[in-house]
């Protein structure tokens, strides 16, 4: 590892999540942060003011310089972007607010503006007036833009072209992960956002000097695309150790972050209905933490709200509780405190692993997979003994239901990890793999 300055690359990274913008998309960005150094890559972020709402980050055009926030540790430096509203994205916002929405979806289209908000769009416009003066002034070996938002694929592109830096580009997704569903039918609509989707994204990958996503069946999907060879890095997590955690006081299965619409919860909760109807447990909780999506929040790619799920969940109110989002260190002590970790597969979504099972990996407590997607999540959890995947719900009421009765008699559901396989995982190591494709 090399942590000499004087020999070091230097990376700007250009990720509109990052902390304390509390979502599992800051992790990527801040593990690379966390990270680089140890691999010869000096990293600056490029990112906004997330102590704020986004209607407080604006800023009049003269007051943009000394608004700028400029941090800096022993292992990152962070410049902190205000925004400025800019003429295109008051006419967007006009559509917005109007009868003709979708006109003014198409219009943002036509212009390659893929996030289609006029928010989104003075964020983008923001980052490019900072870009332009900063690459002015300051040189870097290698630009890398993450997805999402679409932007910093458009602004990487831009700076490559007009100051000749290399750019790389990252994908935590695709850009709506529907493509890749088994059943996928699109309507007209779909087929137009695709074709306008795949047209801008080969266009800005195509001078890119690395191209990287999280799955190896996304690579695949994401090389169709673009025409161009994609390396995979997956999500990770921070090795950090265990906290001092006491089990919860009753049997507690977690889920942590958001739920989505290709995910599989009915085969979870009839077995949760046979469970609870015959064993009828005394202290027994099924707790979704960060599903109760707050109001200021902005909405990701396919996340649903729990209203979505509440005829599966009619009847067993008594047992199941959805409560908010909390801190990152808090919902590592939680995952360590409980007694399963419940992870719902894509089973119709091949390659996908979601970003949350990372982080149960790190928590060292037994996953439990349902249903079993018979692809890349029960490949993970076999290769490193960290779980089950219950494919029914006969399946996850036996197993249920002989962990209750031990845990009962005082035993804990056993854990029985490889964890120099699990370590692979880690961001360090992800974070060590993309230094070496960079080089």
């Amino acid at each position: 590892m090399s942590e000499d300055n004087t020999n070091m690359k230097k990376i700007l990274i250009l990720s509109y999540h990052f902390p304390p913008m509390n979502v599992i998309a800051s992790q990527r960005a801040l593990g690379y942060a966390n990270n680089f150094k140890k691999f010869g890559f000096e990293p600056t972020i490029v990112t906004y003011d997330w102590t704020k709402k986004a209607e407080d980050q604006y800023c009049l055009q003269r007051e943009f310089d000394d608004r700028i926030i400029f941090e800096e540790n022993d292992k990152y430096k962070v410049y902190r972007l205000p925004i400025l509203k800019h003429k295109r994205s008051k006419l967007l916002s006009w559509f917005e607010n109007s009868k003709l929405n979708k006109v003014g979806i198409l219009f943002a289209w036509m212009f390659g503006h893929l996030d289609t908000t006029s928010l989104l769009l003075d964020y983008k416009l923001s980052e490019r007036k900072f870009l332009k003066d900063h690459l002015s002034n300051y040189k870097y070996d290698v630009m890398l833009g993450i997805f999402s938002p679409h932007y910093h694929l458009s602004n990487c592109n831009w700076a490559g072209k007009k100051f000749r830096v290399k750019y790389v580009l990252d994908f935590r997704d695709l850009w709506n992960n529907r493509i890749i569903h088994k059943k996928y039918k699109p309507n007209f609509t779909e087929k137009v956002q695709d074709s306008i989707n795949s047209y801008y994204w080969k266009k800005w990958a195509k001078k890119a000097s690395l191209l990287t996503i999280t799955s190896s069946h996304w690579a695949w999907k994401l090389s169709k695309v673009t025409n161009k060879e994609v390396k995979v890095v997956f999500n990770g997590f921070e090795s950090d150790g265990v906290l001092e955690s006491i089990k919860t006081d009753c049997f507690e299965i977690l889920h942590t972050g958001s739920i989505y619409n290709h995910q599989e919860f009915k085969v979870f909760f009839e077995g949760i209905r046979r469970f609870v109807k015959i064993k009828e447990p005394q202290r027994f909780k099924v707790r979704f933490i960060g599903a109760k999506q707050g109001t200021s929040e902005v909405s990701l790619n396919s996340v649903i709200s729990v209203d979505d799920l509440k005829d599966e969940v009619f009847g067993l109110e008594e047992y199941v509780e959805f409560l908010p989002r909390v801190s990152h260190n808090e919902v590592k002590l939680r995952l360590e405190q409980a007694s399963l970790l419940f992870l719902p597969s894509f089973p119709n979504s091949p390659g996908t692993f979601g970003g949350k099972i990372f982080e149960y990996l790190n928590a060292k407590v037994t996953i439990l997979i349902v249903p079993n997607d018979h692809d890349v999540l029960d490949d993970l959890i076999h290769k490193t003994n960290s779980g089950v995947s219950k494919s029914n719900a006969d399946e996850l009421f036996e197993y249920l239901s002989f962990h209750y009765e031990k845990w009962e008699k005082g035993e804990q559901v056993t854990y029985a990890g490889n964890l120099e396989e699990i370590l692979k995982f880690s961001r360090e190591n992800q974070t060590k793999k993309y230094a070496s494709l960079l080089n």
